[in-house]
């Protein structure tokens, strides 16, 4: 009986701590305030509901991260990756634009192949 609540009251500590450690965007469903409530006024349920419902997938941050990187570092990374991804989209652009003349060309060749003209350069 002793073991019971002693798993219990470890279970319902670990869920508070863990709740206010984790990070706002991973969690799930209610606010961290929210979820702060339920853990406390209902222990085993609100732990329960914690762990199926609340918990965003991810680990909390066991302490906070002291030295922060360099801006360079930071930026580097999705700096290029943005560049790429605008590369990728000026490219498709000139392509559906290519495409797009192909097909008034080809309505034009149509049209005049229809009407018996003939196509001067």
């Amino acid at each position: 009986m002793v073991t019971a609540s002693v798993l219990l009251l470890a279970v319902y500590v670990y869920t508070i701590v863990d709740v206010s450690l984790r990070d706002r965007s991973r969690v799930r469903r209610l606010p961290k305030p929210a979820w702060l409530l339920v853990v406390i006024l209902l222990p085993l349920i609100g732990s329960a509901l914690w762990f199926a419902l609340g918990r965003g997938r991810g680990a909390a941050p066991a302490a906070p991260v002291a030295s922060v990187p360099p801006a360079s570092a930071t930026q580097a990374a999705p700096a290029t990756e943005t560049q790429a991804q605008l590369d990728a989209l000026e490219r498709e652009i000139e392509e559906a634009g290519r495409a797009e003349r192909i097909r008034r060309l080809e309505q034009e060749l149509e049209r005049r192949r229809g009407s018996g003209e003939t196509a001067q350069p």
